[in-house]
């Protein structure tokens, strides 16, 4: 199996500064969507009306930037609304859970505490239910794709290679280089590039090709049905083009890079729905004032 990545393989030791702009900078930044060469410019696509997509280049893809935070999907969201219901989902998301792993915060953040503190006393009850089939008003501690909390021996070094788990550095959406000099498999936000990809690459099966920029399912019309057989992808810091041949092609380019690629393969679109029915992750905040 070839593994085409966009963007280049990051060292999360060498790489992640954790500085903001740095990082996440959308024009000039590492976890960018862009080429590796920062001098270079991104390739931000931009069109008035439209909202801002954040995407990421490189090895891991977007989890290089998302918060380990790790919820299952909203059952009354799916259930009478997808072609399958929320049940059949379950052993995909436990599947996926045992792998990164995914587990509830046991040990919250002082500034979580004084938050769960307020829900309760607002009289929401709290639950550690892994599905939300209800809109009963509950408060719940995150489900984290992130290790758990390092624990040290007195005066022991953050950075000594032996410290395991999440050193609580609060820099999730820089990428996550903790704990410094540990395995790559061993870092506490389990972002693909540390869970996922080292996993396939130790089966002798997976080859990663970075900086390869997919610009072309390649098919053969059939008389049934179109039939791909490879792609064309670009060197991001060369500029050649490839090709290669594949009995089987998957597009794993996310909801956005999908429906480009397929269109701009002239892939037939025979019910014109590519690209037509985006949903998107809607963000809530509650605010509120505490003595502390």
């Amino acid at each position: 199996m070839t593994v085409l990545e966009a963007g280049p393989w990051l060292d999360p030791d060498k790489d992640f500064s954790l500085l903001e702009d740095d990082m996440g900078a959308l024009v000039f930044g590492r976890l960018r969507w862009g080429p590796g060469d920062r001098s270079r410019p991104a390739w931000t696509r931009r069109r008035d009306g439209v909202g801002l997509a954040l995407q990421i280049a490189g090895v891991g893809g977007t989890t290089l930037h998302y918060n380990g935070i790790s919820p299952r999907a909203f059952a009354t969201a799916v259930d009478d609304r997808w072609p399958f219901g929320y049940d059949e989902l379950v052993p995909y998301f436990e599947r996926v859970e045992e792998q990164l792993p995914v587990r509830m915060v046991d040990d919250l953040a002082t500034k979580d505490a004084v938050f769960a503190m307020g829900c309760e006393k607002t009289g929401l009850v709290r639950s550690e239910s892994a599905d939300v089939t209800s809109f009963e008003p509950v408060w719940r501690p995150c489900r984290n794709a992130i290790l758990p909390i390092a624990r040290m021996s007195p005066g022991q070094d953050l950075s000594h290679p032996s410290v395991k788990g999440c050193t609580m550095c609060g820099k999730c959406l820089q990428g996550c280089p903790h704990p410094v000099g540990a395995p790559i498999e061993e870092k506490a936000k389990r972002a693909t590039n540390v869970s996922y990809v080292p996993a396939a690459i130790a089966t002798g099966n997976c080859e990663i090709v970075p900086n390869a920029f997919a610009t072309a399912v390649l098919f053969e019309n059939g008389p049934d049905r179109a039939r791909a057989r490879g792609v064309r992808w670009r060197h991001t810091e060369t500029g050649e083009v490839h090709e290669v041949e594949a009995p089987v092609v998957v597009m794993a380019g996310g909801s956005i890079e999908n429906p480009r690629l397929w269109l701009n393969s002239g892939l037939p679109n025979s019910h014109d729905a590519v690209g037509r029915r985006l949903q998107v992750h809607q963000q809530d905040f509650a605010t509120g004032f505490l003595d502390r």
